[in-house]
């Protein structure tokens, strides 16, 4: 409007369809000539918005102008759940340990799990088996001993990194009973 001067027209911004935004996450500022929208989306909210703005001038007239906003999504990091350690009896079969994590990013970004050991003469990689969320951790026969075992998830982007300590402990004493032979 070439009549009015820009400090007298007044502007307002209406959410059409919000997408990622609130009302909350709107905000017009500056004055006169340098007028400005500021846009916050929503934690975690990724999507299109639909925004009008109109400006009025002191005669009643108004022009608008709409926009769409699109907010792309970004990967979050994997949260991985610490790993207690373990103890396992020489012998015995291997344990099944259950590995938590949470993607934020939901379950369209499936996760991966790989597992290490740093003592391979004790727990080799043939002994890791990975299932799904956890896995079995075996050991190799006549050894004992700790070792270091570490989990890591993937989206395959970030990931999450922990260990923890198998210890493989030797297998009681078991004498076998003595055949005599009878009179």
């Amino acid at each position: 409007d070439a009549e009015t001067p820009a400090e007298r027209l007044r502007l307002l911004v209406a959410l059409i369809d919000s997408g990622p935004f609130t009302t909350n996450g709107l905000a017009l500022g500056g004055s006169g000539e340098e007028r400005t929208l500021s846009l916050r989306p929503e934690t975690d909210q990724s999507g299109a918005a639909t925004i009008r703005l109109r400006v009025h001038d002191v005669w009643g007239w108004s022009a608008e102008h709409w926009l769409t906003v699109l907010v792309q999504p970004v990967n979050d990091p994997v949260v991985m759940r610490p790993l207690p350690p373990v103890l396992v009896t020489e012998g015995e079969p291997a344990p099944f340990v259950q590995v938590g994590g949470v993607n934020p990013d939901g379950p369209a970004e499936p996760l991966t799990l790989r597992v290490t050991s740093s003592r391979p003469d004790l727990v080799a990689p043939q002994d890791l088996t990975v299932f799904g969320s956890g896995m079995t951790v075996g050991h190799r026969p006549g050894q004992t001993g700790s070792t270091v075992i570490t989990a890591e998830l993937s989206d395959g982007e970030f990931r999450a990194e922990d260990s923890f300590v198998l210890t493989v402990v030797p297998a009681p004493f078991r004498a076998e009973p003595a055949a005599f032979p009878s009179p």
